[in-house]
């Protein structure tokens, strides 16, 4: 479909009919999985999809839907069904390996530097508790993938090989981790790219009971966890060492509940209820002031990046909808109510630890900065920060 376009394959980005991806609705089993807060830019709760693959029976992008009950989608309305247990015991195992080795290269011969490996596996598994009326459908799934950053890697010193040089030496760079080790007692890293792993893991279970032939209900339970590496400090005029950089820690557990009733030929209803916990927090590497040193017309960073000195997004949502709808003859008439909660804590402690700049090797060695910079919650209560 032309209008469906995937503007951004490492965040998984979906942009429809030229909308930004976050006026996308997100929705799994009719109830909404989109970002409550705004801040990831594929409008899903964290950079990998929050659910696997293996435990959805359908998906549907309507690029156009005018149903009175679907709110908050201007670009598409995604949604997703998920599997359900059935009266035979069945299940899956699956993994997948691979290394950037195995990729081809291009029209130069040269093998692009995607990612080092990645690593995937997982089960499902689906079968009656009591035949013909209750059912059970679990699964689970990891995924490792090293070298896989979100951020630009592709800076270096004078004399090395990396695709960007930036006017620094690496005598420099091994001065400035000298003098951090010796006169400052931490340690900042070096150039080598750290050895993080991007990470998921998910589970869910659902049950699916027959109530009666004109009832049924279903509960789902899922739970994901993502980390995901960022590289930062880095560009054409500017280097970091490792310990500058962050890992961002996504946490989502998710419960559902929905009853579906036909009362008579020409009336049904449904209800459904959910609840969010969500969390996402930057975990630095060290725990410094941010510190950054001028060589020339170029920058060293390093430190603790000052965005992530305190950085801890927390929602949790409640979401009631309910609709009944009545057919009469040619006519379909529906009505009901969609109600949400969403309570919001984010705490942004920017500069909490302090920001240096030098305007030399020199200066830094004898501790005079030209510039300091620090943010001082009122009463010294770091919650004061907090938007909540």
């Amino acid at each position: 479909d032309p209008r469906v376009v995937q503007t951004d394959k490492a965040r998984n980005e979906i942009s429809v009919s030229g909308q930004n991806p976050r006026y996308n609705a997100i929705r799994i089993d009719g109830v909404s999985i989109s970002d409550t807060f705004g801040l990831e830019s594929n409008n899903m709760p964290a950079p990998r999809q929050p659910m696997s693959m293996d435990t959805i029976e359908a998906i549907k992008v309507d690029v156009s839907s005018y149903d009175v009950t679907v709110t908050g989608g201007t670009g598409a309305v995604i949604t997703a069904v998920t599997k359900s247990g059935t009266n035979e015991l069945t299940g899956s195992v699956y993994g997948l390996y691979r290394e950037n080795s195995w990729s081809g290269k291009g029209e130069t011969d040269v093998r692009p530097d995607l990612f080092d490996t990645q690593t995937t596996y997982g089960f499902t598994v689906g079968g009656p508790i009591l035949k013909d009326t209750l059912f059970f459908f679990a699964n689970y799934e990891k995924y490792t993938g090293t070298d896989e950053f979100t951020g630009n890697s592709g800076f270096g010193p004078i004399g090395s090989n990396a695709t960007n040089i930036v006017n620094v030496t690496q005598a420099q760079i091994d001065e400035i981790i000298d003098i951090s080790q010796t006169t400052w007692g931490f340690d900042p890293g070096d150039l080598t790219l750290p050895s993080l792993d991007t990470e998921t893991e998910e589970f869910g279970v659902k049950l699916d009971w027959n109530i009666n032939e004109n009832h049924r209900a279903d509960f789902r339970y899922s739970k994901s966890e993502q980390s995901t590496p960022f590289l930062v400090g880095a560009g054409s005029n500017s280097l970091s060492p490792s310990n500058y950089n962050y890992v961002r820690d996504f946490n989502l557990d998710t419960y559902s509940a929905q009853l579906f009733s036909d009362w008579t030929d020409s009336f049904s209803t449904e209800a459904k209820i959910s609840y969010r916990d969500y969390s996402a927090v930057r975990s630095a590497l060290a725990d410094l002031p941010a510190i950054s040193i001028q060589i020339g017309s170029s920058f060293v960073n390093f430190g603790t990046e000052e965005n992530t000195h305190t950085n801890v997004l927390e929602t949790q949502t409640w979401n009631g909808f309910f609709a009944g709808t009545w057919f009469v003859g040619e006519h379909a008439v529906k009505v009901g109510f969609d109600y949400e909660d969403n309570s919001v804590y984010n705490l942004f402690g920017r500069r909490t630890n302090g920001v240096y700049r030098f305007a030399n090797i020199a200066a830094y060695e004898a501790g005079t900065p030209n510039r300091y910079q620090y943010f001082r919650p009122a009463g010294d209560d770091i919650d004061n920060m907090a938007a909540d």
